[in-house]
């Protein structure tokens, strides 16, 4: 019986080539040719530039990981060029390698000959795994004996730094042209002027008492040029103050370089790389008086003044200063990640944490750009409470979701998927009447098999060859076809109700779940500031003049997807804050 395979495929450096996939993939099927094995193509995986060391961050692994191990299994057998490009974690490999032995499904590295149902492999697996995590070890050994050598030497080590540019130089220090096949054996860094000259103004400004905000705005004014090191996307080109803050106390720009002061190691959870401190006495710090951009005397000047306006702060039991966070995630708020600046499209942010005589905490949606950079980056300057917003939109949601238009939309929506059910008959047929031909083709082969136990015939043999050949093309094509579209019955109208009068439940429970139901529901938002006219202003008739400012009242317009096109959410006004609904819907007023 042919076995069902699943193919693993990896390379691990951005400077190799996607080919080098095609090359592993071309030697699998020849092993899959050979043996009459199944490869579909659904059961190939593919992690490209991704490293082995962890499991983390490597997509195909993990899909092709959740696939195998599933219950019934779709596989037999998982396919990898070689035990290298499964894992360089021994932990990792072994772990594998017992999941799919408990679930009796054989682990084969193609180019080594290892299978992990030979009794060799109890042995052979581990020595491989382990020799793969010592490469990886002896690898950054290496590495990193290598970068010791070029810090000494004053070169660059890696990595960017505003105010510096780098050109290749050969072993005696002179510099020398790559473009013409000259051997590049490091590089050397100098004082690139037009960006030393905003860093010269950005301590001379921080000495003039200007805070990181004050200092952000100054130059997104100047229009002088930030950094730019592989921005997040919808992030806005400006300078922010972590920028400024981390360039006030680079001691690099006093001339004095700093080497090996951090160590990076890879979460083994994550799969993130996060810096840890190296004890002083293993740094390499060499002072270099030509790539001094700021005087050791302003430089320590700035710093001192930033530690007496930072000792008036007050500091909690971890040393950060109050209101800050330390570690942990980002996205603890519902509307995190999916509620964005109208004007510049930064992704909208909690700030605040004013606490009433209550106890009550009050916090506010807000544009970070205009914040941390200052209105010369957006000009989005309002704010709302974070139970207004959010209230507003699973409030506004449930509304459009439970009215009766959309009741009535859903139920047609069930008849359709159970009418585009019917349209599956032909292939659930098909289904039915392959699996009956399998079924007289393995009985076929069981007869011929019989016969040939007692009787030599080169006939029969052709015809069990051809059989075989039927039964694996039967199999393949059942993998293939899908019967999911099997017809199902249509619930009524008040279950699809009460599962919708549910959606409130869902959106105030746990918010990280929350946030994907309304990324589902209304994609992204958008949180633009506008006016509307106040209720005063309603009852006046209308006339042929210019309308006072007085009859519009500050508002937020959100707009996200087909459930909220647009509504409105007044700051402030004679009957309180409410929300009006907009763009194709009818108007309605919640009270928040």
């Amino acid at each position: 019986m042919a076995r069902r395979a699943a193919a693993y495929l990896r390379f691990s450096s951005k400077k190799q080539r996607d080919a080098s996939l095609d090359d592993q993939l071309r030697d699998i099927r020849r092993y899959v040719e050979e043996h009459g094995d199944v490869l579909l193509p659904k059961h190939i995986f593919r992690d490209a530039a991704k490293s082995g060391a962890s499991e983390a961050g490597r997509d195909g692994f993990n899909d092709m990981r959740s696939v195998v191990l599933s219950t019934p299994s779709p596989v037999d057998c998982v396919l990898f060029w070689n035990l290298e490009r499964l894992a360089r974690d021994i932990a990792d490999t072994m772990l594998f390698v017992r999941e799919l032995r408990f679930r009796r499904i054989e682990l084969v590295s193609v180019q080594e000959g290892i299978s992990s149902f030979d009794p060799s492999s109890r042995m052979s697996i581990p020595l491989k795994a382990m020799m793969a995590e010592w490469f990886l070890d002896d690898l950054k050994a290496k590495t990193h004996r290598g970068l010791e050598g070029q810090a000494l030497r004053g070169w660059w080590t890696g990595g960017k730094c505003y105010g510096y540019r780098t050109r290749p130089v050969d072993a005696a220090g002179n510099p020398v042209d790559p473009t013409a096949g000259a051997r590049v054996d490091g590089y050397q860094p100098y004082v690139y002027e037009p960006e030393a000259g905003i860093i010269r103004r950005i301590f001379a400004l921080a000495l003039e008492g200007k805070s990181y905000v004050e200092i952000a705005d100054t130059l997104n004014k100047e229009k002088a040029p930030p950094p730019d090191y592989g921005r997040r996307e919808g992030r806005t080109k400006a300078w922010a103050v972590s920028s400024i803050q981390a360039m006030l106390k680079n001691t690099r720009y006093t001339g004095t370089v700093t080497w090996n002061k951090d160590e990076f190691v890879k979460d083994p959870v994550t799969g993130k790389r996060i810096a840890r401190a190296r004890p002083r006495e293993e740094w390499v710090v060499t002072h270099r008086p030509e790539l001094t951009i700021v005087p050791v005397d302003q430089f320590d000047a700035v710093r001192a003044a930033i530690a007496a306006r930072n000792r008036g702060a007050t500091r909690n039991d971890q040393g950060h200063f109050t209101g800050r966070r330390s570690g942990g995630t980002y996205s603890k708020y519902l509307l995190s990640g999916l509620l964005k600046c109208g004007i510049c499209g930064t992704p909208m942010t909690v700030h605040g944490g004013y606490r009433s005589e209550s106890g009550k905490v009050y916090r506010s949606y807000a544009c970070p750009a205009r914040i941390k950079r200052g209105k010369s980056a957006c000009s989005n300057d309002l704010n709302i409470g974070k139970d207004k917003i959010e209230g507003a939109v699973i409030g506004e949601i449930k509304k459009k979701l439970l009215g009766e238009k959309n009741i009535r939309f859903y139920v047609a929506q069930f008849k359709k998927a159970f009418d585009a059910g019917r349209a599956d008959v032909a292939v659930r047929n098909r289904v039915s009447s392959a699996r009956s031909e399998l079924r007289e083709v393995e009985k076929g082969i069981k007869n011929l098999l019989d016969y040939l136990k007692t009787h030599g015939s080169q006939a029969v043999t052709q015809e069990l060859a051809q059989a075989e050949a039927r039964k694996r093309e039967l199999e393949a094509e059942l993998a293939q076809l899908d019967t999911s579209g099997s017809p199902l019955p249509v619930p009524p109208e008040v279950a699809i109700r009460h599962g919708l009068d549910r959606l409130g439940e869902a959106l105030a429970g746990d918010h990280a779940q929350a946030r994907e139901l309304l990324r589902a529901l209304v994609g992204e938002l958008t949180m633009t500031p506008g006016t509307m006219k106040s209720p005063a202003a309603e009852g006046e008739a209308t006339g042929t003049g210019t309308q006072k400012d007085e009859s519009r009242t500050p508002c937020y317009q959100v707009s996200g997807s087909v459930f909220l096109q647009a509504f409105l959410v007044p700051l402030e006004g004679p009957v309180g804050l409410s929300v009006v609904a907009g763009a194709g819907f009818e108007p309605a007023t919640f009270g928040l």
